[in-house]
């Protein structure tokens, strides 16, 4: 069962990382910070004690998958990446399936206001409009995009029907994660009604 969704964007500079707890308006929010002045594995640590560990037992958790087609730092963020999902699966809290990868583009429809050819320093201004949150920066906007993503998608299979633009994303999120319908299904099933935030 599902009392938190959270939205993990990763950098090694800048991670942004929201939780919305069902049935509480306050969200929870934060920005970890890491320099290049700093070792890449302190970084990594940084970055996992002040995510992962901070994970409620029972969220759906999604991560905003890297762009593919851009080479700067790769590595490093593959390695973040990798670190963050062997560490939230790894600790025996978490089902390799509470953890959602999804692409820029899917994040970008979702929140945009036509067919999801919004700029990501726009995205922040987008979450105003259509939440009313205000983001204090880029990261936590789009961490923001990510838990509101895994909220409606729950909200979805539980019978609430969803804008075209909803289920092209749901759609693509499945595409991306296989076993996540049938996952978030099983989950839900005994759940109690969703209160929407």
């Amino acid at each position: 069962m599902f009392g938190t969704f959270v939205g993990l964007d990763l950098s090694l500079t800048s991670t942004g990382m929201v939780i919305i707890h069902l049935g509480l308006p306050e969200i929870e929010h934060r920005t970890i910070e890491t320099t290049p002045k700093e070792t890449s594995l302190n970084r990594y640590r940084r970055i996992v004690e002040d995510t992962v560990l901070k994970v409620p037992l029972g969220s759906l958790i999604a991560i905003e998958d890297y762009a593919y087609g851009k080479v700067f730092r790769q590595a490093q963020k593959g390695e973040l990446h990798g670190i963050v999902k062997w560490e939230l699966t790894n600790h025996g809290t978490f089902d390799p399936e509470r953890v959602v990868q999804v692409s820029p583009s899917t994040l970008k429809k979702f929140v945009s206001p036509g067919k999801g050819k919004v700029e990501k320093s726009m995205i922040l201004k987008e979450v105003y409009k259509k939440w009313g949150w205000d983001a204090p920066n880029d990261d936590e906007a789009d961490a923001f995009v990510l838990a509101k993503m895994m909220q409606r998608y729950t909200e979805y299979l539980r019978g609430d029907l969803p804008t075209k633009k909803e289920e092209e994303v749901f759609k693509s999120l499945e595409k991306g994660n296989p076993t996540l319908r049938h996952f978030v299904l099983g989950e839900i099933k005994d759940m109690p009604s969703l209160e929407k935030s």
